[in-house]
């Protein structure tokens, strides 16, 4: 997790440099930090797991390889953060580590709690360091 923060923070310097913007996408102007709080923290992860491990991976389980399954979940998670190309190949390393994941909890019934718990814990973080 320490590893894909400085990794994000990086990214986010060399995106300023190169593109002259943000890391995040600017086009996401809330009213509220309370808005923007309950949005990117609590519900973006809870959606995004929905769609891009629990349904792509359960729709796909039994009839594709798992390794191409990790990555249909991670191109599909990593085309939803489109903000420039650092981002997207960010995205992309991220979708993943998610579908991974979501394998490795399979095992034990608890593959959603795992993805959506990290994300929450990683879109926290990035909450509270943007807040600072």
């Amino acid at each position: 997790m320490l590893l894909n923060l400085t990794f994000s923070y990086l990214v986010n310097i060399i995106s300023k440099v190169i593109y002259n913007s943000s890391f995040t996408n600017d086009a996401h102007k809330f009213s509220s930090i309370k808005e923007e709080f309950i949005l990117a923290v609590l519900a973006a992860p809870l959606v995004e797991t929905i769609i891009f491990q629990f349904i792509i991976i359960e729709i796909l389980y039994e009839k594709v390889r798992k390794e191409i399954i990790c990555l249909i979940s991670a191109l599909a998670f990593a085309s939803t953060h489109l903000y420039n190309v650092l981002y997207f190949v960010f995205a992309l390393i991220v979708g993943l580590a998610f579908a991974y994941l979501y394998f490795i909890g399979r095992v034990n019934k608890k593959a959603f709690q795992y993805v959506y718990l990290t994300h929450l814990l990683y879109n926290s973080i990035a909450f509270t360091l943007s807040h600072l």
